[in-house]
Protein backbone atom coordinates (compact mmCIF):
# COMPACT_ATOMS: atom_id res chain seq x y z
CA UNK A 1 0.00 0.00 0.00
CA UNK A 2 2.98 2.39 0.72
CA UNK A 3 4.50 2.16 -2.43
CA UNK A 4 1.11 2.28 -4.54
CA UNK A 5 0.71 5.83 -2.26
CA UNK A 6 3.86 7.02 -3.32
CA UNK A 7 3.68 5.82 -7.27
CA UNK A 8 0.58 7.86 -7.25
CA UNK A 9 1.84 11.01 -5.60
CA UNK A 10 4.93 10.59 -7.32
CA UNK A 11 3.21 10.93 -10.47
CA UNK A 12 0.82 13.86 -9.79
CA UNK A 13 3.97 15.82 -8.68
CA UNK A 14 5.52 14.61 -12.29
CA UNK A 15 1.95 16.34 -13.77
CA UNK A 16 1.92 19.63 -12.41
CA UNK A 17 5.37 19.95 -11.72
CA UNK A 18 6.88 23.48 -12.63
CA UNK A 19 9.40 24.05 -15.62
CA UNK A 20 12.90 24.96 -13.70
CA UNK A 21 11.95 23.42 -10.41
CA UNK A 22 15.31 21.53 -10.32
CA UNK A 23 18.50 21.47 -11.93
CA UNK A 24 20.42 18.35 -10.73
CA UNK A 25 19.37 15.22 -10.32
CA UNK A 26 20.83 12.54 -8.20
CA UNK A 27 19.55 9.05 -8.52
CA UNK A 28 20.88 6.45 -5.99
CA UNK A 29 20.17 3.85 -3.79
CA UNK A 30 18.30 3.84 -0.45
CA UNK A 31 21.26 2.87 1.47
CA UNK A 32 23.51 5.34 -0.19
CA UNK A 33 21.35 8.05 0.29
CA UNK A 34 22.66 9.62 3.61
CA UNK A 35 25.88 9.26 2.59
CA UNK A 36 25.52 11.71 -0.62
CA UNK A 37 23.51 14.49 1.53
CA UNK A 38 26.18 16.76 1.81
CA UNK A 39 27.44 16.51 -1.71
CA UNK A 40 23.59 17.37 -2.51
CA UNK A 41 23.93 20.27 0.24
CA UNK A 42 27.02 21.83 -1.18
CA UNK A 43 25.37 21.84 -5.46
CA UNK A 44 22.75 23.86 -3.94
CA UNK A 45 24.53 26.23 -1.08
CA UNK A 46 27.76 26.88 -3.69
CA UNK A 47 26.84 26.20 -7.64
CA UNK A 48 23.10 27.03 -7.30
CA UNK A 49 21.65 23.65 -8.72
CA UNK A 50 18.57 23.06 -7.14
CA UNK A 51 19.09 18.83 -6.34
CA UNK A 52 16.31 16.36 -5.71
CA UNK A 53 17.17 12.68 -5.07
CA UNK A 54 15.26 9.96 -6.00
CA UNK A 55 16.30 6.47 -4.75
CA UNK A 56 16.29 3.56 -7.98
CA UNK A 57 13.69 2.37 -6.34
CA UNK A 58 11.47 4.97 -6.77
CA UNK A 59 12.80 5.52 -10.44
CA UNK A 60 12.00 1.97 -11.16
CA UNK A 61 8.25 2.26 -9.57
CA UNK A 62 7.20 5.15 -11.26
CA UNK A 63 8.72 4.56 -14.93
CA UNK A 64 7.87 3.03 -17.85
CA UNK A 65 9.88 0.57 -19.88
CA UNK A 66 11.16 -2.33 -21.20
CA UNK A 67 14.02 -3.11 -18.79
CA UNK A 68 15.25 -1.20 -15.92
CA UNK A 69 17.85 1.14 -17.83
CA UNK A 70 14.79 2.09 -20.19
CA UNK A 71 12.84 3.15 -16.94
CA UNK A 72 16.00 5.07 -15.56
CA UNK A 73 16.29 6.64 -18.69
CA UNK A 74 12.47 7.40 -19.32
CA UNK A 75 12.56 9.20 -15.75
CA UNK A 76 15.69 11.36 -16.67
CA UNK A 77 13.91 12.57 -19.98
CA UNK A 78 10.95 13.10 -17.67
CA UNK A 79 13.04 15.19 -15.19
CA UNK A 80 14.40 16.76 -18.10
CA UNK A 81 11.31 18.03 -19.80
CA UNK A 82 8.72 18.77 -16.69
CA UNK A 83 11.95 19.89 -14.22
CA UNK A 84 14.31 21.74 -16.25
CA UNK A 85 16.75 18.73 -15.41
CA UNK A 86 20.37 19.99 -16.58
CA UNK A 87 22.94 17.58 -14.57
CA UNK A 88 22.55 14.10 -13.20
CA UNK A 89 24.40 11.73 -10.90
CA UNK A 90 24.11 8.56 -11.07
CA UNK A 91 24.86 7.49 -7.78
CA UNK A 92 25.23 4.00 -7.35
CA UNK A 93 27.02 0.37 -8.75
CA UNK A 94 26.11 -0.88 -12.08
CA UNK A 95 24.49 -3.93 -10.24
CA UNK A 96 22.04 -0.87 -8.48
CA UNK A 97 21.44 1.21 -11.34
CA UNK A 98 21.93 -0.99 -14.56
CA UNK A 99 24.29 0.24 -17.32
CA UNK A 100 23.09 -0.01 -21.31
CA UNK A 101 25.43 -1.88 -23.04
CA UNK A 102 26.14 -0.94 -26.77
CA UNK A 103 26.83 -3.10 -29.22
CA UNK A 104 29.68 -2.13 -31.54
CA UNK A 105 31.37 -4.23 -34.12
CA UNK A 106 34.50 -2.22 -35.82
CA UNK A 107 35.53 -5.99 -37.80
CA UNK A 108 35.42 -9.48 -36.49
CA UNK A 109 38.92 -8.48 -34.21
CA UNK A 110 37.15 -5.54 -32.80
CA UNK A 111 33.45 -5.75 -31.34
CA UNK A 112 32.09 -5.73 -28.01
CA UNK A 113 29.45 -5.13 -25.67
CA UNK A 114 30.17 -1.31 -24.75
CA UNK A 115 28.96 0.25 -20.84
CA UNK A 116 28.14 3.81 -22.38
CA UNK A 117 26.53 6.40 -19.99
CA UNK A 118 25.60 8.38 -23.17
CA UNK A 119 22.99 6.32 -23.29
CA UNK A 120 21.01 8.06 -19.83
CA UNK A 121 22.08 11.77 -21.47
CA UNK A 122 21.33 11.93 -25.32
CA UNK A 123 17.74 11.80 -24.96
CA UNK A 124 16.05 11.62 -28.15
CA UNK A 125 14.90 8.35 -29.82
CA UNK A 126 15.17 5.05 -28.08
CA UNK A 127 18.85 3.76 -29.43
CA UNK A 128 16.55 0.22 -30.69
CA UNK A 129 14.83 1.29 -33.29
CA UNK A 130 14.28 -1.82 -34.31
CA UNK A 131 13.32 -3.19 -31.98
CA UNK A 132 15.63 -6.47 -31.40
CA UNK A 133 16.73 -5.84 -28.14
CA UNK A 134 20.60 -5.26 -29.48
CA UNK A 135 20.88 -0.97 -28.67
CA UNK A 136 23.27 0.94 -30.67
CA UNK A 137 23.77 -0.44 -33.83
CA UNK A 138 23.54 1.89 -37.15
CA UNK A 139 19.92 1.21 -37.90
CA UNK A 140 18.56 2.21 -33.97
CA UNK A 141 19.00 5.62 -35.13
CA UNK A 142 20.76 6.21 -31.80
CA UNK A 143 21.05 9.95 -30.89
CA UNK A 144 24.98 10.64 -30.04
CA UNK A 145 24.00 14.45 -28.41
CA UNK A 146 23.79 14.35 -24.73
CA UNK A 147 21.07 16.63 -23.44
CA UNK A 148 22.30 16.93 -19.76
CA UNK A 149 25.37 16.66 -18.24
CA UNK A 150 25.64 13.13 -16.82
CA UNK A 151 28.26 11.46 -14.54
CA UNK A 152 28.63 8.34 -12.66
CA UNK A 153 29.66 7.35 -9.16
CA UNK A 154 29.64 3.25 -9.26
CA UNK A 155 29.80 2.44 -5.67
CA UNK A 156 28.31 -0.01 -3.70
CA UNK A 157 28.72 0.61 -0.27
CA UNK A 158 27.87 3.86 2.08
CA UNK A 159 31.13 3.69 3.27
CA UNK A 160 32.62 4.03 -0.47
CA UNK A 161 30.49 6.54 -1.16
CA UNK A 162 31.00 8.70 2.12
CA UNK A 163 34.85 7.98 1.43
CA UNK A 164 33.88 10.04 -2.44
CA UNK A 165 31.89 12.72 -0.73
CA UNK A 166 34.49 13.49 1.24
CA UNK A 167 37.49 13.78 -1.81
CA UNK A 168 34.44 15.81 -3.65
CA UNK A 169 33.50 18.27 -0.79
CA UNK A 170 37.80 18.75 -0.17
CA UNK A 171 38.39 19.31 -3.25
CA UNK A 172 35.15 21.95 -4.33
CA UNK A 173 35.46 23.81 -1.32
CA UNK A 174 39.37 24.78 -1.00
CA UNK A 175 40.04 26.80 -4.78
CA UNK A 176 43.69 27.88 -3.50
CA UNK A 177 45.87 24.77 -2.38
CA UNK A 178 49.40 25.07 -3.40
CA UNK A 179 49.06 21.55 -5.39
CA UNK A 180 46.36 23.22 -7.59
CA UNK A 181 49.34 24.78 -9.70
CA UNK A 182 50.86 21.17 -10.33
CA UNK A 183 49.95 18.53 -13.47
CA UNK A 184 51.67 15.26 -14.34
CA UNK A 185 51.21 14.20 -17.77
CA UNK A 186 52.51 10.40 -17.98
CA UNK A 187 53.33 9.77 -21.56
CA UNK A 188 54.36 6.48 -22.79
CA UNK A 189 54.95 4.42 -26.32
CA UNK A 190 51.74 2.85 -26.88
CA UNK A 191 53.76 1.20 -29.99
CA UNK A 192 57.22 2.24 -31.88
CA UNK A 193 55.16 4.64 -34.13
CA UNK A 194 52.54 6.01 -31.40
CA UNK A 195 53.87 8.10 -28.93
CA UNK A 196 51.95 9.06 -25.97
CA UNK A 197 54.27 12.34 -24.97
CA UNK A 198 53.34 13.49 -28.16
CA UNK A 199 49.89 13.99 -27.20
CA UNK A 200 50.88 15.34 -24.20
CA UNK A 201 53.33 18.31 -25.26
CA UNK A 202 50.23 19.32 -27.24
CA UNK A 203 48.11 20.22 -24.33
CA UNK A 204 51.45 21.24 -22.66
CA UNK A 205 51.81 24.01 -25.81
CA UNK A 206 48.12 24.76 -26.30
CA UNK A 207 46.50 24.70 -22.97
CA UNK A 208 48.20 24.51 -19.83
CA UNK A 209 47.48 27.94 -18.49
CA UNK A 210 50.62 29.71 -17.33
CA UNK A 211 49.40 29.78 -13.90
CA UNK A 212 49.89 25.75 -13.87
CA UNK A 213 53.35 23.68 -14.21
CA UNK A 214 53.67 20.28 -15.62
CA UNK A 215 55.75 17.54 -14.42
CA UNK A 216 56.74 15.07 -17.51
CA UNK A 217 57.39 11.32 -17.36
CA UNK A 218 58.29 9.84 -20.96
CA UNK A 219 59.85 6.89 -22.57
CA UNK A 220 62.22 9.46 -24.18
CA UNK A 221 63.11 10.24 -20.12
CA UNK A 222 64.92 6.35 -20.14
CA UNK A 223 67.02 4.96 -18.33
CA UNK A 224 64.36 6.18 -15.10
CA UNK A 225 62.07 3.73 -13.71
CA UNK A 226 58.71 5.26 -14.62
CA UNK A 227 56.60 3.82 -12.88
CA UNK A 228 58.22 4.62 -9.61
CA UNK A 229 58.45 8.60 -10.87
CA UNK A 230 54.95 8.46 -11.52
CA UNK A 231 53.85 7.12 -7.85
CA UNK A 232 56.29 9.53 -6.64
CA UNK A 233 54.82 12.61 -8.23
CA UNK A 234 51.18 11.11 -7.11
CA UNK A 235 52.03 11.25 -3.82
CA UNK A 236 53.54 14.89 -3.68
CA UNK A 237 49.79 15.81 -5.26
CA UNK A 238 49.02 16.45 -9.17
CA UNK A 239 45.87 18.05 -9.81
CA UNK A 240 45.92 16.89 -12.97
CA UNK A 241 46.95 13.67 -13.95
CA UNK A 242 47.03 12.81 -18.10
CA UNK A 243 47.79 8.83 -18.36
CA UNK A 244 48.90 7.70 -21.56
CA UNK A 245 49.91 4.06 -21.73
CA UNK A 246 48.37 0.46 -21.76
CA UNK A 247 45.86 0.07 -19.42
CA UNK A 248 43.10 -2.65 -17.99
CA UNK A 249 40.44 -2.52 -15.82
CA UNK A 250 43.05 -3.59 -12.81
CA UNK A 251 46.37 -2.10 -13.98
CA UNK A 252 47.98 1.38 -16.09
CA UNK A 253 50.80 1.01 -17.75
CA UNK A 254 53.91 3.45 -16.94
CA UNK A 255 56.02 2.42 -20.40
CA UNK A 256 54.66 -1.10 -20.65
CA UNK A 257 55.67 -1.34 -23.99
CA UNK A 258 59.54 -0.88 -24.21
CA UNK A 259 60.08 -1.34 -20.23
CA UNK A 260 56.95 -3.33 -18.47
CA UNK A 261 56.26 -0.69 -15.96
CA UNK A 262 53.27 -1.38 -14.73
CA UNK A 263 50.89 0.06 -12.05
CA UNK A 264 48.17 -2.39 -10.01
CA UNK A 265 45.31 -1.56 -8.49
CA UNK A 266 46.60 -3.04 -5.98
CA UNK A 267 49.36 -0.23 -5.52
CA UNK A 268 46.64 2.34 -5.49
CA UNK A 269 46.45 1.65 -1.37
CA UNK A 270 50.24 3.12 -1.35
CA UNK A 271 48.84 6.56 -2.74
CA UNK A 272 49.62 8.40 0.12
CA UNK A 273 48.56 12.42 -1.65
CA UNK A 274 46.21 12.95 1.13
CA UNK A 275 43.73 15.35 0.67
CA UNK A 276 45.57 16.32 -2.92
CA UNK A 277 42.76 15.20 -4.90
CA UNK A 278 43.35 14.28 -8.48
CA UNK A 279 41.46 15.05 -11.28
CA UNK A 280 42.88 12.02 -13.73
CA UNK A 281 42.13 11.40 -17.27
CA UNK A 282 43.85 8.66 -19.54
CA UNK A 283 42.83 6.98 -23.38
CA UNK A 284 44.44 3.92 -22.61
CA UNK A 285 41.51 0.55 -22.30
CA UNK A 286 39.27 -0.24 -19.39
CA UNK A 287 40.07 2.07 -16.51
CA UNK A 288 36.85 2.71 -16.32
CA UNK A 289 35.27 -0.68 -17.00
CA UNK A 290 32.55 0.02 -14.08
CA UNK A 291 31.09 -3.08 -15.00
CA UNK A 292 33.55 -5.32 -13.89
CA UNK A 293 33.43 -6.45 -9.97
CA UNK A 294 36.11 -3.31 -9.75
CA UNK A 295 38.09 -0.66 -11.84
CA UNK A 296 41.03 2.00 -11.43
CA UNK A 297 38.50 4.26 -11.54
CA UNK A 298 36.53 2.69 -9.10
CA UNK A 299 39.33 2.27 -6.48
CA UNK A 300 41.18 5.77 -6.88
CA UNK A 301 37.79 7.72 -5.80
CA UNK A 302 37.67 5.87 -2.51
CA UNK A 303 41.17 5.75 -1.19
CA UNK A 304 41.37 6.42 2.46
CA UNK A 305 44.91 8.57 1.81
CA UNK A 306 44.84 9.88 -1.33
CA UNK A 307 43.35 8.92 -4.91
CA UNK A 308 40.88 10.87 -7.03
CA UNK A 309 38.25 13.11 -7.13
CA UNK A 310 37.27 12.61 -10.41
CA UNK A 311 38.36 10.56 -13.43
CA UNK A 312 37.91 10.36 -17.69
CA UNK A 313 38.47 7.36 -18.43
CA UNK A 314 37.56 4.44 -21.18
CA UNK A 315 35.04 1.43 -19.98
CA UNK A 316 36.70 -0.35 -23.36
CA UNK A 317 39.46 -0.90 -25.97
CA UNK A 318 40.67 2.74 -26.39
CA UNK A 319 41.20 3.33 -30.24
CA UNK A 320 43.16 6.11 -32.68
CA UNK A 321 42.03 7.02 -36.11
CA UNK A 322 43.26 8.45 -39.05
CA UNK A 323 44.67 11.16 -39.82
CA UNK A 324 45.74 12.35 -36.97
CA UNK A 325 45.75 9.57 -34.37
CA UNK A 326 47.63 11.93 -31.77
CA UNK A 327 44.46 14.15 -31.58
CA UNK A 328 41.63 11.69 -32.86
CA UNK A 329 39.38 9.09 -30.98
CA UNK A 330 39.87 8.15 -27.61
CA UNK A 331 42.83 10.75 -27.49
CA UNK A 332 39.81 13.30 -28.55
CA UNK A 333 37.88 13.48 -25.72
CA UNK A 334 41.11 13.63 -23.56
CA UNK A 335 42.05 16.83 -25.27
CA UNK A 336 38.68 18.34 -25.14
CA UNK A 337 38.37 17.89 -21.92
CA UNK A 338 41.58 19.42 -21.22
CA UNK A 339 40.77 22.86 -22.90
CA UNK A 340 37.42 22.67 -21.51
CA UNK A 341 38.93 22.35 -17.63
CA UNK A 342 42.41 24.93 -18.90
CA UNK A 343 40.58 27.94 -20.98
CA UNK A 344 37.30 28.56 -19.07
CA UNK A 345 39.15 30.18 -16.09
CA UNK A 346 36.96 30.24 -12.78
CA UNK A 347 33.95 29.34 -15.05
CA UNK A 348 35.71 25.31 -15.28
CA UNK A 349 34.35 22.36 -14.12
CA UNK A 350 33.77 18.68 -14.90
CA UNK A 351 30.89 19.61 -17.45
CA UNK A 352 33.89 19.59 -19.95
CA UNK A 353 33.69 15.51 -20.53
CA UNK A 354 29.84 15.91 -22.12
CA UNK A 355 31.07 18.96 -24.38
CA UNK A 356 33.56 16.48 -25.46
CA UNK A 357 30.98 14.12 -26.70
CA UNK A 358 29.21 17.16 -28.17
CA UNK A 359 31.89 18.26 -30.53
CA UNK A 360 32.30 14.40 -31.33
CA UNK A 361 28.71 13.39 -31.73
CA UNK A 362 28.92 14.45 -35.92
CA UNK A 363 31.79 11.90 -35.99
CA UNK A 364 30.72 9.42 -34.04
CA UNK A 365 27.49 9.32 -36.77
CA UNK A 366 29.65 8.48 -39.79
CA UNK A 367 32.43 6.49 -38.30
CA UNK A 368 32.16 3.01 -36.42
CA UNK A 369 35.61 3.67 -34.95
CA UNK A 370 34.47 7.00 -33.52
CA UNK A 371 31.38 5.58 -32.60
CA UNK A 372 32.91 3.09 -30.12
CA UNK A 373 35.55 5.65 -28.28
CA UNK A 374 32.34 8.32 -28.64
CA UNK A 375 30.06 5.85 -26.31
CA UNK A 376 32.90 4.22 -23.84
CA UNK A 377 34.16 7.29 -22.55
CA UNK A 378 32.37 8.32 -19.40
CA UNK A 379 33.01 10.59 -16.05
CA UNK A 380 33.05 8.66 -12.75
CA UNK A 381 32.30 12.13 -10.87
CA UNK A 382 29.97 14.65 -10.25
CA UNK A 383 29.10 16.83 -13.58
CA UNK A 384 28.67 19.85 -11.85
CA UNK A 385 32.52 19.69 -10.02
CA UNK A 386 34.26 22.38 -10.34
CA UNK A 387 37.84 22.44 -11.57
CA UNK A 388 40.01 25.15 -10.39
CA UNK A 389 42.31 26.95 -12.34
CA UNK A 390 44.60 29.08 -9.88
CA UNK A 391 45.15 32.46 -9.96
CA UNK A 392 48.48 34.15 -10.87
CA UNK A 393 50.87 33.38 -8.05
CA UNK A 394 54.91 34.67 -8.18
CA UNK A 395 56.10 31.20 -8.27
CA UNK A 396 53.93 30.13 -11.16
CA UNK A 397 54.51 33.57 -12.85
CA UNK A 398 57.99 33.71 -12.36
CA UNK A 399 58.97 30.05 -13.56
CA UNK A 400 56.57 30.72 -16.38
CA UNK A 401 58.25 33.74 -18.02
CA UNK A 402 61.51 31.58 -17.47
CA UNK A 403 60.42 29.10 -19.36
CA UNK A 404 58.76 30.97 -22.22
CA UNK A 405 62.04 33.41 -22.22
CA UNK A 406 64.17 30.03 -22.82
CA UNK A 407 61.70 27.93 -25.10
CA UNK A 408 58.93 27.87 -27.23
CA UNK A 409 57.40 24.73 -29.31
CA UNK A 410 56.61 24.06 -32.75
CA UNK A 411 54.81 21.26 -33.84
CA UNK A 412 55.62 20.03 -37.21
CA UNK A 413 54.65 17.09 -39.53
CA UNK A 414 57.43 16.58 -42.19
CA UNK A 415 59.14 19.77 -42.78
CA UNK A 416 60.71 22.11 -39.81
CA UNK A 417 61.14 25.60 -41.01
CA UNK A 418 64.38 27.57 -38.91
CA UNK A 419 64.51 31.46 -39.69
CA UNK A 420 67.79 33.23 -40.18
CA UNK A 421 68.01 34.93 -36.86
CA UNK A 422 67.49 31.71 -34.94
CA UNK A 423 70.74 30.54 -35.96
CA UNK A 424 74.19 30.82 -35.03
CA UNK A 425 76.47 33.48 -36.72
CA UNK A 426 78.16 30.95 -38.60
CA UNK A 427 74.43 29.75 -39.61
CA UNK A 428 74.59 26.06 -37.88
CA UNK A 429 72.43 24.85 -35.52
CA UNK A 430 71.42 21.47 -34.82
CA UNK A 431 68.39 19.52 -33.65
CA UNK A 432 68.82 17.21 -30.60
CA UNK A 433 66.87 14.74 -28.91
CA UNK A 434 66.13 14.86 -24.83
CA UNK A 435 69.43 13.59 -23.75
CA UNK A 436 71.04 16.20 -25.94
CA UNK A 437 72.55 13.75 -28.98
CA UNK A 438 72.76 15.52 -32.26
CA UNK A 439 70.50 13.73 -34.47
CA UNK A 440 70.39 16.20 -37.40
CA UNK A 441 72.22 19.54 -38.68
CA UNK A 442 70.10 22.10 -39.42
CA UNK A 443 69.76 25.33 -42.23
CA UNK A 444 67.87 28.34 -42.34
CA UNK A 445 64.50 27.93 -44.29
CA UNK A 446 63.05 24.38 -44.80
CA UNK A 447 64.42 21.45 -42.94
CA UNK A 448 63.05 18.00 -44.27
CA UNK A 449 62.77 15.54 -41.18
CA UNK A 450 60.31 12.87 -42.52
CA UNK A 451 63.28 10.40 -41.63
CA UNK A 452 63.77 11.51 -38.05
CA UNK A 453 61.48 9.12 -35.25
CA UNK A 454 58.53 10.82 -33.75
CA UNK A 455 59.22 12.38 -30.90
CA UNK A 456 60.47 15.54 -28.52
CA UNK A 457 63.60 17.53 -29.65
CA UNK A 458 65.38 20.51 -29.18
CA UNK A 459 67.17 23.23 -31.89
CA UNK A 460 69.97 24.11 -30.31
CA UNK A 461 72.04 27.74 -31.57
CA UNK A 462 73.44 30.67 -29.60
CA UNK A 463 69.80 31.99 -29.34
CA UNK A 464 67.13 30.44 -26.81
CA UNK A 465 66.21 26.74 -27.61
CA UNK A 466 63.06 25.75 -29.17
CA UNK A 467 61.36 22.79 -28.52
CA UNK A 468 59.83 20.65 -31.49
CA UNK A 469 57.05 17.94 -31.73
CA UNK A 470 57.88 16.25 -34.08
CA UNK A 471 54.65 14.05 -35.51
CA UNK A 472 54.04 11.05 -38.02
Amino acid sequence: MKKLAFVAVFLLLAATSVQGQYQHLTITADSLASALAPLCEYLEEHAGLEDTVVTVAQVLASSSGRDNQEKVRNFIKQAYTDWGVTHVLLAADHDQIPCRLIWVEINTQWRDWIPTELYFAALDGNWDADMDGQYGEPEDSVDFMPDVYLGRVALATPGEMARFVEHFLTYSEDSTAAYLEDVLLAGFDFSATYRGELCCEIYDSLYLPQTMRAYKVYDSHSPHNHEDSVKTLLDQGMHVWVQYDHCDYNVMGCGYTNHRYLLWVSELDDMRNGTNYSIMLAAGCYPSAFDSSFCMSETLLTLAEGGCVATCANSRVGFGTDPDPYRGGSVFYVEKCLEWFWTRGNRSSMEGVTSAHGQAAALAASDVVWRWCHFEFLLSGEPAMPVWVPEGSGVAEERTKAQVQRTSQTIVKGVLVLQKRRMKDDGGARLVDAAGRVVMELRPGQNDVRGIAPGVYFVRGEGPSSRVVIAD
